[in-house]
């Protein structure tokens, strides 16, 4: 919020919560709508993400999809490719 103040408090809770649902939402589509809406180009799955979002919510960028792909990968970083 303080890098954003310029914003409304209200869009930056907003964004806060979408981002929350991207992580941790099992439901691909829901998330793909969201990464849409922003239109992210990838998502970064590391320690701190492992840590604070949901693990079945994270499950679902290892599942086979056409709407992201794994394109880095070590021991505790993934950085997937959405579609």
């Amino acid at each position: 919020k303080q890098q954003r103040s310029i914003l409304p408090g209200q869009t930056i809770d907003r964004r806060i919560e979408d981002v929350r649902t991207i992580y941790n939402s099992p439901d691909p589509i829901q998330a793909a709508s969201l990464l849409s809406r922003y239109d992210v180009q990838y998502i970064y799955v590391g320690p701190l993400e492992q840590l604070y979002y949901d693990p079945n919510g994270l499950a679902k960028f290892d599942q086979p999809s056409d709407l992201w792909s794994l394109v880095y990968q070590n021991d505790q970083v993934k950085i997937y490719q959405v579609h």
